[in-house]
């Protein structure tokens, strides 16, 4: 259920009570964007690094303050 509510806070899902979930956002992104994260990953998987911790640096760099725009 968390998962639904996040995806509900992001704009993807849109919740009707009593009905259920419906998708209502897009999933497409910039080609650019996923160019640049496949790079990424692999860069990061070179340096032995495992999802679990890459998600976890990746959550804590995205909330730093030195990285807001």
């Amino acid at each position: 259920m968390k998962a639904l509510e996040k995806l509900c806070v992001e704009g993807v899902v849109e919740a009707r009570h009593g009905v259920g979930y419906f998708i209502t956002g897009s999933n497409e992104v910039d080609s650019e964007a996923v160019k640049l994260l496949k790079k990424t990953v692999l860069d990061l998987k070179k340096l032995g690094l495992d999802l679990h911790t890459v998600l976890l640096l990746t959550e804590e760099v995205w909330k730093s303050e030195d990285v807001d725009e």
